[in-house]
Parts: structure tokens; sequence; C-alpha cells
């Protein structure tokens, strides 16, 4: 998927910056920095959590976002997510028809599971 966006971006003359916050204390404070500063144009959100401050704080400074997952935020914004139940389900239903019995699914953590929790 970055390789995808890369490669669009180039073609329009952006390049992709990727940011990794150690923990969550110090993601606010890096979106802070780069949005203040003005180091990007806009940025893509990963691991989105039901109520997620990021997104209030750059909807409150009007800065060009796109979330990847969704989020309770009642007020209008770009994302893009999967059906990660149908994708399960296919998976599963391959995985059966292949002959296995013992599946099992390793999850990321619950917090970041907001698709699990529209269901």
């Amino acid at each position: 998927m970055l390789a995808g966006i890369s490669v669009s971006l180039s073609k329009v003359g952006y390049d992709l910056n990727i940011s990794v916050a150690p923990n969550s204390e110090h993601e606010i404070d890096s979106l802070r920095r780069m949005v203040q500063g003005k180091r990007v144009d806009g940025i893509i959100l990963t691991l989105t959590k039901a109520v997620d401050e990021r997104i209030s704080y750059l909807l409150d400074q009007n800065f060009p976002f796109v979330l990847y997952g969704r989020t309770e935020e009642p007020r209008p914004h770009a994302f893009l997510d999967i059906d990660e139940e149908l994708a399960f389900r296919e998976a599963c239903t391959f995985l059966i028809e292949l002959g296995h019995k013992r599946i099992a699914l390793i999850n990321g953590e619950p917090e970041y599971m907001f698709p699990a929790f529209c269901s």
C-alpha cells in the first residue's frame, strides 16, 4: 500500500514521508510539530481509535488528512477502510477448502479495532 501511495504522490510532485511516534503520548505532539511547523502538506493517519484526539486536532486546524480506519468522530472527514469481517470469512473459507480445521486469528490491540466495534 505504501509503495502505491508513494508512486501516486510522486506523479504529482509530492513526496511521502513516514513519521512514527514512539507511543500515543507523543502522537499529538508530533502532529502539532508537523502542522504548526508546516513540515507537511497533508497526513495519512493509521491505527485509528474509536475516540481519537488526533482527528479532532486536525479537524480543528482545518488540516488535510485521510484516515486508514474509522472513528466515532461525527464531523465529516476522509477515510478508507476494508471489510475485515469479509476478509476473514474469505480467508477461513479458503483454509477450510484446503482441509484445515484449526484456524486462529492473531489480531492487533483491541483499542485499534474500531471496525469490530461497528459490527
